[in-house]
């Protein structure tokens, strides 16, 4: 078995989810990137390692930020557009990571932004990038409830997968009376029509 080196970018990352977050949510970002490696190879869509580690490993960066920072990356329309604003972490973090990135580690690939950006949600023009990491993130080794949803090997390709997935989440939101956000709704019928 071949020891694969981490690039440049990758100790970047780690460096600056290592300063940013709690080493559990660090950690987290890891076990993404592995699980995205891991279904890169599986379901052979081909996507560059650099471009894997910028989003599973950035993805989170603002997942702890305090509402003052949210409110100094986001633009107010954006943060009064969810229910309970900057108070929302869980929410806004996917697009105030992208901006933070892209302000601190100077990362211009829209691609790679978009991904973090839409990580939460997902929307419904996915590239390859963003589906990975929809997946990884849920499916990664890490996560308590790992084993109440879909397993790569039930299904034949990647968007099934990622259809299944967010059909968990939805789901989840469903029984909890959480909002179903549009985007979601939107990416999950994309998967769906994709998968088919």
């Amino acid at each position: 078995m071949s020891v694969v080196q981490k690039t440049a970018d990758e100790e970047q990352c780690l460096e600056f989810i290592d300063s940013r977050l709690s080493k559990g949510r660090a950690a987290h970002c890891r076990r993404t990137f592995a699980k995205a490696l891991e279904l890169n190879d599986y379901y052979e869509v081909g996507l560059p390692r650099r471009s894997l580690a910028l989003v599973t490993l950035l993805h989170d960066c603002a997942r702890e930020a305090q509402p003052k920072e949210l409110a100094e990356l986001l633009p107010p329309e954006e943060i009064q557009s969810v229910p309970g604003g900057a108070n929302n972490v869980g929410l806004l973090h996917g697009r105030a990571g992208a901006v933070l990135v892209e302000k601190e580690l100077g990362i211009k690939d829209e691609e790679v932004l978009n991904a973090i950006a839409y990580h939460v949600t997902g929307h419904d023009e996915p590239s390859d990038l963003l589906t990975l990491q929809l997946i990884s993130d849920l499916l990664e080794d890490g996560r308590p409830f790992r084993d109440y949803v879909p397993k790569p090997a039930e299904h034949g390709n990647v968007y099934s997968l990622c259809a299944a997935v967010l059909g968990c989440k939805l789901s989840q939101c469903l029984a909890t009376s959480d909002l179903l956000l549009n985007d979601a709704v939107r990416a999950y019928n994309w998967y769906v029509r994709r998968a088919a």
